[in-house]
């Protein structure tokens, strides 16, 4: 294309002045915002750009006239289409108006030199316009409250583009034929704008330019396009901007367009005023635009940033958004409370991993349907994942959201079916009042989510927040800073209880329970610290320092010939550590103590979070010898398919079914059912919670291995257990442990 070059020609003094371009980009409102928002969005733009060189080669091949113009001169469609694509790269980056002049003569130029005239330039420009359009609203890396804006800086400078165009063309041209008016008229019906211009003293119109049909069937020929189609509203606003713009002032007005309810669009006006030189306005240009499709892409770009797209229920940021109102109007009431109830699917994680993640969506989906069939006028969203929240605001509020809770509990009594499966599912529910719990947003939510995982702990009963619950308590965070010196101050210690073996009567083993001794609370109890010391991140410095004193204290017992197995809990959060399997084996040699001298608890609950990661703990525990014992047997998940593959050597059954044993018959048969459970797949069964002769007794009879509780002897100090020793009933098993 540069052999081309040589027929440009120089451009235009007025050009050169740079005072045309000035006034087009005063009349256009071109402004500073509309450059730095191309700028800001140069690389989307330069791949649509680069995205039209074949609509644009297609384009030139299609249209006879051009096709003939390239034939004679033997020009490529490709090559000019690239040459052209080229040029609208120069065009969106910022430049001086003298560049910009001398970029736009070379174009137009560079066409006036293979006969391609001006008409079908402008053609060709209007092309380009549709298809950026098309492409903005579709780009998915622009967001969606720019995509207006830079659609119309874009066309703003693709106007002053047109303008320079006809400028030249006008200047080489007699002003009688300046240029042929069907080929005008064909370009302007093809520019997806309408144009017109007002006389406003005397209300006719002066110009309107031809529209397609299909656009702007509804026009009508009042001074304000379709002005008598316009809601009464709208029309007020029109009116307004009609009335700046009479005094002089330019403006812009958005409203919508009404046949009687069969078309129905959105056009957006820009009215600019032309002063004479008595300095009243002469004339109003304007420009209207069809926006009904740019419109209906916000509204539902809207609706997809505030709703959730699964359920079609309100997603966290709207929930927000009306939890704020509420608690605002709740502020300026004297009686108003507001409710947040947050529910939380239990086992969610488990029917995804088993079923797969379509069963997830259309459990998730039908608990959105049952709870708003049953939301009776609170607001209702999908938090994320399996987590849906609800508030509602009135005054005895406690009491309505417990009547609300009741009715969300009985959306889990029946079954989900799904794929001919029926699934029973359990909810966890915390509810935070506003304003006892807190006083924003984030707050509510907080307390509220603060009892739901308490919910889970008390087997899914809906609980109230209470600083109880809540680890970030202002009690619990000045636990959480004493707790962090502890170590250092040597305020930890490790009790112990014995294991009896109750086929020989004989003391077998120990479980190592820590003690937090404070200086002024006295002794703090493992599930009043632990908890706080898991979210404060303390449970890796807190599980070295158990590990390394129950290995130690093994290691005395046993060079004593006390070959007591000692037993250490493990929190879920730590037992899924990959590392831990070589930092016990590591502490194990240091102090020189067999593997097979120490054993590991987790309950149920914990193992089952992440069962694959902990069965690869549990199997490296189990290869060093590391006995393993399952705690609180049977107020999990109790699942035979874990219990036959994962190495498992102990049951432990929760005290919870052996205190009442001896009067709960139901009691009685679930221990009996584990006891034999157990046997059946060779694991051993020990007792915990063992508080009287009746129930060793009975456990005897069923055949139970193993007993501790305060019938045995109750957790104790090192020294005081040495000492329970030498007097106890129970003698003292000096055979090697059993692998």
């Amino acid at each position: 294309m540069t052999r081309y070059r040589k027929h440009i020609t120089k451009e235009n003094s007025a050009l050169r002045s740079g005072r045309f371009i000035h006034s087009l980009d005063k009349q256009l409102e071109i402004r500073p915002h509309d450059i730095s928002l191309i700028q800001r969005h140069s690389r989307p733009l330069e791949k649509i750009i680069s995205a039209f060189i074949p609509v644009l080669e297609k384009h030139l091949n299609q249209s006879p006239d051009i096709n003939a113009s390239l034939e004679r001169q033997c020009i490529d469609a490709n090559a000019l289409a690239v040459e052209f694509s080229g040029y609208m790269n120069d065009a969106l980056r910022p430049q001086e108006n003298k560049n910009y002049s001398r970029w736009a003569t070379s174009i137009a130029s560079l066409f006036k030199a293979i006969a391609i005239e001006t008409p079908a330039l402008l053609g060709i420009y209007s092309l380009f316009l549709q298809f950026t359009q098309q492409n903005i609203y579709q780009d998915k890396y622009i967001l969606a409250t720019e995509k207006l804006g830079l659609f119309s800086s874009l066309t703003k400078i693709l106007f002053r583009d047109m303008g320079i165009q006809l400028f030249q063309e006008w200047q080489h041209r007699d002003n009688k034929s300046l240029l042929d008016h069907d080929k005008i008229v064909h370009t302007l019906e093809n520019i997806p704008h309408l144009l017109w211009s007002v006389d406003p003293v005397n209300k006719k119109i002066i110009f309107r330019s031809p529209h397609p049909d299909n656009c702007y069937s509804i026009v009508t020929h009042s001074p304000i396009p379709y002005f008598d189609k316009i809601s009464a509203h709208d029309k007020k606003l029109l009116l307004q901007a009609w009335d700046k713009c009479i005094l002089g002032q330019a403006t812009e007005v958005e409203c919508e367009v009404s046949d009687g309810g069969i078309y129905n669009k959105w056009f957006r006006h820009i009215f600019t005023p032309h002063i004479d030189v008595h300095g009243k306005v002469a004339r109003i240009d304007g420009v209207s635009e069809d926006i009904t499709t740019k419109r209906n892409t916000l509204v539902e770009l809207q609706s997809l940033a505030t709703k959730d797209v699964l359920t079609g229920l309100a997603n966290r940021t709207l929930f927000s958004d009306q939890l704020t109102q509420a608690i605002k109007q709740a502020k300026k009431s004297s009686t108003d409370k507001v409710a947040v109830i947050l529910v939380d699917i239990d086992r969610f994680k488990e029917i995804n991993n088993t079923l797969g993640h379509q069963a997830g969506d259309a459990l998730l989906t039908t608990t959105a349907q049952r709870l708003s069939a049953i939301k009776n006028g609170a607001f209702l969203a999908r938090l994320g994942g399996d987590e849906f929240a609800l508030f509602m605001i009135g005054v005895n509020i406690e009491e309505k959201s417990r009547l609300l809770t009741s009715k969300i509990e009985t959306c889990f009594t029946h079954p989900f079916n799904y794929n001919d499966n029926e699934l029973y599912l359990n909810a966890s529910i915390g509810i935070s009042i506003f304003p006892e719990h807190g006083d924003s947003v984030e707050s509510l939510l907080r307390c509220a989510d603060v009892a739901m995982y308490s919910s889970k702990r008390y087997e899914g009963v809906y609980r109230f927040y209470s600083a109880e619950d809540d680890p970030y308590s202002h009690l619990k965070l000045q636990l959480a800073n004493e707790l962090h010196d502890a170590i250092s101050r040597q305020q930890l210690q490790l009790y112990y209880q014995p294991k009896i073996n109750m086929a020989t009567g004989r003391i077998e083993g120990v479980e190592a329970l820590i003690r937090w001794l404070h200086p002024t609370k006295g002794i703090v109890l493992p599930e009043q610290f632990l908890p706080i010391a898991e979210s404060a991140g303390y449970m890796n410095t807190i599980t070295d320092w158990v590990i390394t004193e129950a290995v130690k204290q093994t290691a005395i017992w046993y060079e004593s010939g006390y070959h007591l197995r000692v037993a250490i809990n493990l929190s879920g959060r730590v037992f899924q550590d990959p590392r831990l399997a070589r930092r016990i084996e590591k502490k194990l040699a240091d102090i020189n103590v067999p593997a097979q001298c120490f054993e590991i608890e987790v309950t149920e609950n914990e193992l089952m979070n992440d069962i694959e990661d902990a069965s690869k703990t549990l199997r490296a525990l189990s290869k060093l010898g590391i006995s393993i014992a399952i705690d609180d047997f049977g107020t999990g998940y109790s699942s035979l398919s874990y219990l036959k593959k994962l190495p498992l050597n102990t049951l432990k059954i929760d005290k919870s079914f052996v205190i009442d044993m001896t009067n709960d018959e139901s009691d009685a048969v679930i221990v009996r059912s584990i006891i034999d459970l157990a046997h059946n797949l060779g694991r051993r069964v020990v007792a915990e919670g063992i508080e009287d002769k009746e129930t060793w007794e009975l456990l005897s009879i069923l055949g139970c291995d193993g007993a501790q509780g305060y019938f045995i002897s109750h957790p104790l100090p090192v020294s005081e257990f040495n000492q329970w020793i030498s007097i106890a009933p129970w003698n003292l098993n000096d055979q090697k442990i059993e692998e």
